[in-house]
């Protein structure tokens, strides 16, 4: 059963959901609460920067150290920076629909500020995922790419490191096999239960 990867997945789509950016509505000017309309309708619409303070916060809690966001504008390309232990990391992130998977370029702007600012290093986030010639841009740059479904997994705690550290299981593991080794039973019953009946 792949129940873990598509939890993982439908968490992904429901981060981007959340903070993906909104469209405006448009409202008629012969209403005549117009201007309570409006005032209700930009509070509703998301600010497109919270997606960058969410992977912050998860960057920092994954691992240390401190992660800020950069200005808005004239960032060149840099969402975050994060300090570990007194190096420098950079990360760039995208809250893209998972059809819409990330290309090259992207990276590479990401990859000329590391150089640029003698960073150690570099995250790419998304909420979708990369294009095989992103992967292959990004082979030995020293930048992590990180899915919709590994930052559900790191969101989630499933993840400790960045770095692949090995994990101890965890309540969500002891729920997804419970629930794999149930549709195992009901499916393939075991042997010792087959006897027992006859």
């Amino acid at each position: 059963m792949h129940s873990k990867n598509q939890l993982y997945e439908t968490l992904a789509l429901g981060i981007y959901n959340r903070f993906k950016k909104k469209e405006p509505i448009v409202i008629s000017s012969n209403d005549p609460n117009v201007e309570q309309i409006i005032k209700i309708t930009e509070e509703v619409i998301e600010d497109p920067y919270n997606f960058e303070e969410f992977v912050a916060l998860i960057m920092q809690d994954i691992l240390g150290g401190k992660a800020e966001t950069t200005k808005k504008s004239g960032d060149f390309g840099i969402d975050i920076k994060h300090a570990i232990n007194g190096d420098l990391f950079l990360a760039q992130v995208k809250c893209y629909k998972p059809s819409d998977k990330i290309t090259y370029e992207p990276i590479s702007i990401l990859h000329s500020n590391i150089v640029k600012n003698n960073a150690k290093g570099g995250y790419f986030v998304t909420t979708s995922s990369y294009n095989e010639n992103a992967l292959k841009y990004a082979d030995g740059l020293g930048i992590e790419l990180i899915s919709g479904h590994d930052l559900a997994m790191y969101w989630l705690g499933k993840k400790e490191s960045w770095l692949n550290q090995p994990l101890q299981k965890g309540f969500f593991d002891l729920i997804f096999e419970g629930i794999d080794r149930f549709f195992e039973e009901l499916f393939n019953p075991s042997k010792e239960k087959k006897q027992s009946k006859e």
